[in-house]
């Protein structure tokens, strides 16, 4: 019986340590920054039509307000003018690098006293590096160096993506050429978007895992690994089945119960073990 108390003072304790220990830990990842689970750059070049240069240019104006045309810009905001346009997209700020794609959508200047407009397009691959397209909307408050908007959506090797994109723009002539650098940075990736490891891909691939971010470039959570593989309810189980093995023990006959006591606290002793080395190889790696 004397074991039997020092085991369930151990097991008290430990549960306590682990209370406190998740409580922590909870209050922790809430304040934690999210990371993106990819991120990429791209630049696409939109030249504009001025009644010129039909051949090269890759955008038109569509629609005009009644003081304005549709081969020159609306005024000192633009204000009203609507514009198509089917941009290649580059790796790179070169205009005649190979695209990989191509930025397909319409952009509108919605303001009269200040240059901004509305975005909504589709970066749609054709390289061999990206699959399908990745879908924005959003205002540009053009005079701005930097403006976020969103990602809400995407197909192929994007399907269902979620996050932001970064527009700076990088060069300008006039109204009629201007190139954005796009930091596309997504929050929500569908398994093929994301280039880990062969040990990420696998970790992913485990429905009870849940989306565990991107493994390879630092946005995973050790910690959250952890708890998704060794759960609350796990540490329950183990510690009731030690616990019912001692009540067990003590209600049995003296030689069988002997036995059994003997396997009740060598199991609790490893799995106390466990619980050290899973808590110690968490503190090391982050």
């Amino acid at each position: 019986m004397k074991r039997v108390r020092i085991a369930l003072s151990i097991i008290i304790f430990v549960l306590v340590l682990l209370l406190s220990s998740t409580a922590a830990q909870g209050g922790k990842i809430r304040g934690r920054r999210r990371l993106p689970c990819k991120q990429m750059v791209f630049y696409f070049h939109d030249i504009l039509y001025n009644g010129k240069n039909a051949k090269n240019a890759t955008s038109a104006i569509v629609g005009a307000p009644a003081w304005g045309n549709r081969t020159a810009m609306a005024g000192q905001s633009n204000f009203g003018d609507l514009i198509i346009f089917d941009d290649p997209i580059t790796m790179d700020n070169n205009l005649h690098s190979t695209p990989v794609g191509r930025a397909q959508g319409f952009y509108f200047y919605d303001r009269k006293d200040v240059y901004t407009a509305w975005m909504g397009f589709s970066f749609v691959f054709n390289s061999t590096q990206h699959k399908g397209s990745i879908n924005f909307a959003g205002a540009n408050p053009v005079l701005n160096k930097t403006r976020d908007i969103s990602v809400i959506g995407g197909t192929g090797d994007f399907f269902m993506a979620r996050g932001l994109a970064t527009l700076m723009t990088d060069a300008f002539e006039d109204d009629v050429y201007f190139r954005l650098r796009t930091h596309v940075k997504l929050y929500e990736c569908s398994e093929s978007a994301i280039a880990g490891s062969d040990i990420a891909s696998g970790l992913q691939s485990l429905p009870f895992l849940g989306g565990l971010g991107n493994i390879s470039t630092g946005s995973f959570s050790n910690k959250e690994l952890c708890s998704r593989c060794f759960s609350w309810d796990f540490w329950c189980t183990c510690v009731y089945f030690g616990v019912s093995t001692l009540l067990d023990a003590t209600s049995s006959d003296s030689s069988k119960s002997e036995d059994e006591q003997k396997e009740a606290v060598s199991y609790i002793g490893g799995v106390l073990f466990l619980i050290f080395a899973v808590v110690t190889l968490i503190e090391i790696v982050n």
